[in-house]
């Protein structure tokens, strides 16, 4: 009979040392699951990007090419460098500024250096001025209807920006694509056509 008891105390011993052994395992593996700073990070710097943008908005059009337009705003400690973009409207999309040609006359072209947004700070996006350029669109822009630009970053980040159409009837320089562009005599005409309108 003692033996039988002896032998009952080890096993229910060695139970409760395994339930407990079984016990610490779950904790550790959740706790490092917890801290583990591979499983949540993309998302999240996703979710966070310090480039937003307020008043954005789009003039309304019904082919062609159109600009996009508003305030943009830099919450982090780094300069962003937008050096492009994409839409499911458009074929390109390019940071475009004004310039000056070789006639005087004020032309849009795009930013070889791409639109820099200051840390801390803010870019105003206008016509007139810096701005983005959505080129070769596959459908009309209607006014009161919401659009995505996805811009790109220097730094290989794509950033959402959400813009609304607007009817407007400035913003309708000439473009100035460069002699390199072969697509641009298109839009060139095509711009030139709208401004003389």
């Amino acid at each position: 009979m003692r033996a039988t008891r002896i032998t009952l105390a080890t096993l229910g011993a060695v139970s409760a040392a395994a339930l407990l052994a079984g016990c610490g395992g779950e904790d550790a593996s959740t706790t490092a699951s917890a801290t583990d700073p591979t499983t949540s990070s993309s998302s999240a710097e996703q979710a966070t990007s310090p480039l937003t943008i307020s008043d954005g908005w789009v003039k309304a059009t019904d082919e062609g090419m159109t600009g996009a337009f508003g305030t943009l705003r830099n919450s982090g400690e780094q300069d962003i460098v937008i050096t492009g973009g994409s839409s499911d409207i458009a074929g390109m999309v390019e940071a475009h500024v004004m310039t000056t040609d070789d006639s005087g006359q004020m032309v849009m072209t795009e930013a070889k250096d791409g639109h820099t947004v200051p840390a801390g700070g803010e870019l105003v996006l206008e016509p007139g001025g810096p701005h983005l350029m959505l080129m070769q669109l596959e459908e009309p822009v209607v006014a009161g209807t919401d659009y995505v630009i996805t811009v790109t970053t220097k730094g290989g980040e794509s950033v959402d920006l959400t813009v609304a159409g607007r009817e407007f009837s400035g913003a309708e320089e000439d473009y100035d694509g460069g002699e390199d562009d072969h697509s641009d005599d298109e839009h060139e005409h095509e711009h030139s056509e709208e401004s003389s309108s």
